[in-house]
């Protein structure tokens, strides 16, 4: 089995880690050791989040299979939500009270639902043609309640307007690029793209700020291109606050950890490097503890079935923050 995400829940001392036989296991931060662990699915977790910030509230998707919360306090499954045509949920998230899902391809449409949290009974809105592939990441604003960001297989991230209840009128932005492996927002003003085959790309929101409503101003996005020759690494984790995560199955399957000097400027020089990681198998996901200023761990999980649990040694404080906006 496969250690598929990490999901840091600080402010209680814990972490979860989802894995391909469908289950979730809870560790405490303090003992470094495992304090439950539940089957939620019989598949492999495609997804798997905090809902709505709710350091209570772990939800988490499979395909073919319901999307199902989970109370960290009673350590039960709370609710379950499942799509009336069958279509499998793959991706979600959640903030200011709504809940985003996206869907698989099914009967050619991959569809996106909003939820009210308050009121689970169904959607408030349904996106039958807002991409043609799997949606594969969902991420709202960190601000504006009514901008959610999404990427598909199909290679678009789409940026919707969710004050506007059509969906065509509501489409604000898309953004074509590559399949996507990963997209957020880096800042109130932009936003990034991760491909499969690890392009990576920032663009700025169109007109934001501007205050010229009447005639579109699109900027071009600043274009990374493949990270893999850049980090010198054979394929990318993913990007996370402050930095991103990149390994090499062929070396000694190091990680490296390379440092944003800003939001879209990535420092190439003096990464950190972890040897060996995860018994030389693909790390799936990083996890470096936030908002703490003396904090000199990181987290590596992946296709071995393991966290690892790294001591920097004669290195500098790591000090990352919670979300990308907060650089």
């Amino acid at each position: 089995d496969w250690v598929l995400d990490l999901v840091p829940v600080q402010e209680r001392n814990l972490l979860a880690a989802s894995l391909s036989n469908g289950s979730i296991n809870i560790f405490d931060l303090k003992k470094l050791a495992a304090v439950h662990s539940f089957q939620p699915h019989s598949n492999s977790i495609s997804c798997c989040k905090l809902i709505n910030d709710d350091i209570n509230f772990l939800g988490s998707c499979s395909a073919n299979e319901n999307l199902k919360f989970f109370d960290l306090r009673s350590n039960g499954i709370v609710e379950e939500l499942s799509c009336s045509n069958k279509n499998p949920f793959i991706s979600f998230n959640s903030k200011f009270n709504q809940l985003a899902i996206g869907s698989e391809l099914f009967n050619h449409n991959a569809e996106l639902y909003i939820y009210d949290l308050r009121n689970l009974s169904a959607p408030i809105k349904t996106y039958y043609d807002c991409h043609n592939d799997d949606i594969t990441s969902i991420n709202f604003h960190p601000t504006n309640k009514n901008f959610l960001l999404t990427g598909s297989t199909d290679g678009y991230i789409n940026l919707y307007d969710l004050s506007i209840q059509e969906e065509e009128d509501a489409l604000y932005q898309v953004a074509n690029f590559e399949s996507i492996h990963s997209c957020n927002f880096l800042s109130e003003k932009f936003f990034y793209g991760l491909s499969h085959v690890e392009k990576f790309s920032v663009f700025e929101i169109n007109n934001f700020s501007k205050g010229n409503e009447d005639k579109l101003v699109e900027s071009k996005p600043k274009e990374f291109g493949d990270l893999r020759e850049k980090l010198n690494s054979e394929y990318v984790v993913d990007i996370y606050p402050g930095f991103i995560a990149s390994g090499s199955i062929n070396d000694n399957q190091n990680v490296k950890i390379h440092f944003f000097n800003n939001f879209d400027q990535i420092n190439y020089d003096n990464p950190i490097i972890i040897p060996n990681c995860n018994n030389n198998e693909v790390v799936r996901s990083v996890y470096i503890p936030y908002d703490k200023p003396d904090n000199k761990m990181i987290f590596t999980a992946g296709e071995n079935n393991s966290i690892d649990i790294w001591q920097l040694q004669n290195q500098d404080y790591l000090h990352v923050f919670k979300n990308y906006s907060n650089y």
